[in-house]
């Protein structure tokens, strides 16, 4: 396959996508959910939580409280 060079060097050119906390969290939900295979049910319930609760997070329409970030970081070892 061949790679259109403007397209290349319009890439390289482009600033780095800087996210913002909330969207750093939303990733690394997503990044944890991914690599253990869990559902939004199975996270939900693993946190003790509604499955709406995930969904919202997820959607970006709420933010985890501080007790589930900290839920989080012991359960799946990460900072949020």
């Amino acid at each position: 396959m061949e790679i259109n060079s403007t397209a290349t060097e319009t890439l390289a050119t482009e600033a780095p996508v800087t996210l913002t906390p909330k969207e750093q969290i939303i990733a690394k939900i997503k990044a944890i959910m991914e690599q253990l295979g869990l559902s939004q049910a199975a996270m939900a319930k693993r946190l003790g939580c509604h499955p709406t609760m995930v969904n919202r997070w997820l959607k970006g329409r709420n933010e985890p409280s501080r007790v589930y970030k900290l839920l989080m970081q012991r359960e799946f070892s990460v900072q949020l």
